[in-house]
């Protein structure tokens, strides 16, 4: 397992996740445009520790504003509370094993080693294939974990994964 200080984990992401951002909310404006309510891509994205083999609540790591958040948006909430959900069902990889549309639980966070990823603010598989590609990015999963997750929430965004795969290439 890869030991990534707080300060490193920020500074790689940041350095990657706006361009990612971007191209994800292109591809969501593509394959899914009437989900898009807004003219800029923006969320929060959170990475917690998760301390499930401690039977602990899982830990705030990092939560950071990425993109054009508007000051009404609910991302901020909704990317805890995903990880949050993803933590207490340990079995689970991905936030999508247990989302609930009726209960605005939603999909967009992923188990990558010893952390949990987990993005809110365009589309709930677009949220979860930036979170993907930032732990591919930062060799915290393997694309054979990553097919797994996608297979998971059947996720559209599957193609444009692979590219940005090949365009960072193999971390």
């Amino acid at each position: 397992m890869k030991t990534v200080s707080p300060s490193e984990l920020y500074r790689r992401i940041i350095e990657v996740a706006p361009d990612f951002l971007e191209i994800v909310f292109k591809e969501a404006k593509v394959v899914m445009p009437e989900k898009i309510r807004r003219p800029q891509a923006g969320g929060f994205l959170s990475i917690w520790e998760d301390r499930e083999k401690e039977r602990l609540p899982p830990k705030l790591l990092l939560m950071v504003p990425i993109g054009d958040v508007p000051a009404d948006s609910k991302s901020g909430e909704f990317t805890q509370e995903k990880a949050r959900r993803l933590a207490s069902h340990p079995p689970h990889v991905s936030s999508w094993q247990s989302r609930d549309l009726d209960r605005e639980m939603y999909g967009g966070a992923i188990r990558a080693e010893n952390l949990i990823f987990s993005f809110s603010g365009i589309p709930e598989e677009g949220d979860e294939i930036l979170v993907l590609g930032i732990a591919l990015k930062l060799g915290l999963i393997s694309n054979e974990e990553a097919e797994e997750i996608m297979a998971i929430s059947h996720n559209r965004f599957n193609q444009l994964f692979y590219e940005m795969y090949i365009l960072w290439g193999n971390p």
